[in-house]
C-alpha cells in the first residue's frame, strides 16, 4: 500500500515541479492562505497554469483546437462579457445624458434665480435714487 502511495507522490511533486518551470508565476506565489479568497485566488491561478499547459501541449501535437469543447465555451463566454460590457456601457452613457440634462435644468433654475435677484436689486436701487 506504501509503495502505491509512494508512486503517486512522486508523479504528483514531479507534476507541481514541471509546472513551477515552464510557469514562473507560479515560483512566485506568494499568498497567504489565511481567508477563502486567498485559497480561491491561489487556486484560480495553479487551475489557469495548468489549463495553459494543456493548450500549449495540444497546440504543439497540432490538435484543432477549435473543436475543443472547452476552447468554444471559452469563446462564448468571451462573446456574453463583451455583449453585457456592451450593454453597460450603453447604459452609462444613457445616465451621463439624464444626469446631464439634470445638471442643465438645475444650471437654468440658478441663471433665472440669479435674473430675478438682479432685476430685484435694480428696482430697489432706482426706487432709492427717485425717490
Amino acid at each position: 500500500y506504501n509503495y502505491y502511495v509512494s508512486k503517486i507522490r512522486i508523479r504528483s511533486e514531479h507534476a507541481v515541479g514541471y509546472l513551477k518551470g515552464t510557469w514562473q508565476s507560479l515560483r512566485g506565489l506568494r499568498v497567504r492562505l489565511d481567508k477563502e479568497d486567498h485559497i480561491r485566488y491561489a487556486c484560480l491561478w495553479i487551475i489557469t497554469c495548468i489549463h495553459l499547459q494543456s493548450f500549449t501541449l495540444n497546440h504543439q501535437k497540432g490538435v484543432n483546437i477549435s473543436r475543443d469543447a472547452f476552447f468554444r465555451r471559452g469563446l462564448e463566454i468571451m462573446e456574453e462579457e463583451r455583449v453585457r460590457i456592451a450593454e453597460l456601457q450603453e447604459i452609462r452613457e444613457q445616465l451621463a445624458g439624464e444626469e446631464e440634462e439634470a445638471r442643465a435644468e438645475r444650471r437654468d433654475v440658478e441663471l433665472y434665480k440669479g435674473k430675478l435677484k438682479r432685476e430685484e436689486l435694480k428696482l430697489s436701487l432706482f426706487r432709492y435714487l427717485y425717490s
